[in-house]
C-alpha cells in the first residue's frame, strides 16, 4: 500500500525513525484533527441520547 494508506501512527513512527522532523509534525496534526473529529462525533450522540432518549444502533 502506498503512503496515504497507511495509519498517521504508522507514518509518525516511520518518519521519526528517520528524523524527519517536519513530515512527524505534520502527522501529528492529522492525527490530532482525527481524534478532535471523533471526539465531537461522540458528543453529539451523547447530546443526542440526553435529548430524546434516541440510541443509536448497537448501542
Amino acid at each position: 500500500m502506498g503512503e496515504n494508506h497507511k495509519s498517521p501512527v504508522e507514518r509518525l513512527k516511520k518518519w521519526a525513525a528517520f528524523g524527519y522532523g517536519v513530515e512527524a509534525s505534520t502527522v501529528l496534526t492529522q492525527a490530532a484533527d482525527l481524534i478532535k473529529q471523533q471526539a465531537t462525533r461522540i458528543a453529539n450522540l451523547a447530546d443526542r441520547i440526553a435529548a430524546n432518549g434516541v440510541r443509536p444502533e448497537g448501542w
